[in-house]
């Protein structure tokens, strides 16, 4: 937990390298942290690192976040709106020929 705290310290004073480095440590520490999930996908959603934000936000709702902090829905919604955003395999497959 204390990682994440310092994470979002940092995020607010602007230390984007800090603050992932902090949650990434927070994960390490803890891998069944929900919150350190969620903290790190909207981090990395606003840092545009789309599929990292998505396969955050899923491995949160998997860890039961969601459900515990009642914004099972809002996530949902979020996880939807960045697979549109984000391109099929297909397209780069048919792309990288």
């Amino acid at each position: 937990m204390r990682y994440n705290n310092r994470g979002l310290v940092r995020r607010e004073q602007g230390d984007v390298v800090g603050a992932l480095a902090d949650y990434d440590q927070a994960i390490a520490l803890k891998p069944d942290d929900a919150t350190a999930y969620n903290d790190r996908g909207i981090m990395r959603r606003e840092q545009g690192d789309l599929a990292g934000a998505l396969a955050d936000y899923e491995q949160y709702l998997e860890l039961g976040g969601g459900m515990q902090y009642g914004n099972q829905k809002e996530v949902e919604h979020d996880i939807r709106t960045l697979r549109a955003q984000l391109p099929s395999k297909g397209f780069w497959r048919n792309f990288l020929r």
